[in-house]
C-alpha cells in the first residue's frame, strides 16, 4: 500500500499480506500520523483519496473517518487517472527498484528490499515544485538535511560485532553481507547475510562499495526464506517471502493520497496542497 502526502510528497509503503489488512494499516497510519505532528503544530488528515476498490468501500472504515472528520474521496471505476499523483508515483517506485536491483547484481527475489529503499531515496530527492525542497525534510519539519549515511545497494558490507557476541577473542569482528536498504523502525541499515538469507539492522557497518557480492548469484544458491533482526536481537521472519520476483503496483497494491491539513487557525493554511493530481 503506498500513501503520497500531498503538501510534502512524502511517500509511505506499506506491505499487506491481503487486501483486507488495508482498512486496519490505514487506520493505523492515521493514528501515528497525528500523533506525530501533535508536537509539530497540531496537523490533521484532512482528507483522503483512494481507488474504487472493494476494500475502501468498507464500514468500519466509513465509520472512522466520520469520526475523525476525514473526507473520503473515491476515484471512478476504470479512471485511474483520477488518482494519477499515486500513479505516477507507482511507476516512479518501480523504476527506481529496478535501477537498484540492476546496479547493485541483486537478485529480483530481493525486490520488496529494492522497493522500501527506494522509497527512501524519493523522499530524499529534490522536488523542483517544492522549490528543490526534500520531501523528508518537509515531513519533519527541518530545513537542513544530510546525506552522510547513505551506501550503495548492493555493495559489500560489514557489520561489527560488539565483543559481548563474540565467541572469544580470536572470533571474527564483523559479519559480511550486503547492503540493501535503510531500516524504517531503527536508524541502522539492512545487511542481507548471503549464508543464512538473514537481514541483519545496524548502525556500525563499513562498505566496500567497488565490491557486489551477489553478481553471478543464482537464485538456487539463496535461502528460501530471510529474516529481519537488529543486531542484538533474535530474528523474526518477514512477512514478505523471497519467491515473489516481481513489483507490480497497478494489481496488487492499494493506491492512497491522504492530504494533511493544518488547524484552521495556522498562519500556513494556505500553503497546503490540497490538489493530489498536480
Amino acid at each position: 500500500m503506498t500513501i503520497r502526502d500531498a503538501y510534502s510528497r512524502y511517500y509511505t509503503v506499506i506491505h499487506l499480506n491481503a487486501k483486507k489488512d488495508a482498512i486496519q494499516e490505514l487506520i493505523d497510519w492515521i493514528n501515528r500520523t497525528e500523533n506525530f505532528f501533535s508536537s509539530r503544530g497540531g496537523y490533521k488528515v484532512g482528507s483522503i483519496k483512494t481507488d474504487n476498490g472493494g476494500e475502501f468501500k468498507n464500514t468500519v472504515l466509513h465509520e472512522y473517518l466520520i469520526s475523525k472528520g476525514i473526507t473520503h474521496e473515491l476515484t471512478i471505476p476504470y479512471s485511474s487517472f483520477q488518482n494519477g499523483a499515486v500513479e505516477r508515483a507507482h511507476r516512479t517506485i518501480e523504476e527506481r527498484a529496478r535501477s537498484l536491483l540492476i546496479s547493485g547484481r541483486v537478485l529480483p527475489e530481493l525486490w520488496s528490499e529494492a522497493v522500501f529503499c527506494a522509497v527512501y531515496l524519493i523522499n530524499r530527492t529534490p522536488v523542483p515544485s517544492k522549490k528543490n525542497f526534500i520531501p523528508a525534510a518537509l515531513w519533519v519539519q527541518v530545513e537542513s538535511f544530510t546525506f552522510d549515511n547513505l551506501g550503495t545497494f548492493g555493495c559489500t558490507a560489514y557489520i561489527s560485532l560488539p565483543p559481548q557476541l563474540r565467541d572469544s577473542k580470536l572470533s571474527p569482528t564483523s559479519i559480511k553481507g550486503v547492503h540493501v536498504g535503510y531500516d524504517s523502525h531503527h536508524k541502522g541499515y539492512r545487511i542481507y547475510e548471503i549464508e543464512t538469507g538473514r537481514i541483519f539492522v545496524s548502525d556500525q557497518v563499513k562498505f566496500d562499495k567497488n565490491v557486489f557480492p551477489l553478481e553471478g548469484v543464482s537464485i538456487a544458491e539463496l535461502p528460501q526464506k530471510y529474516a529481519t533482526s537488529p543486531i542484538n536481537g533474535v530474528p523474526s521472519y518477514s512477512t514478505v517471502t523471497s519467491g515473489s520476483s516481481s513489483y507490480c503496483p497497478s494489481g496488487n497494491i492499494t493506491i492512497l493520497s491522504p492530504l494533511l491539513s493544518p488547524p484552521s487557525d495556522s498562519p500556513n493554511g494556505n500553503d497546503i496542497d490540497h490538489d493530489t493530481n498536480m
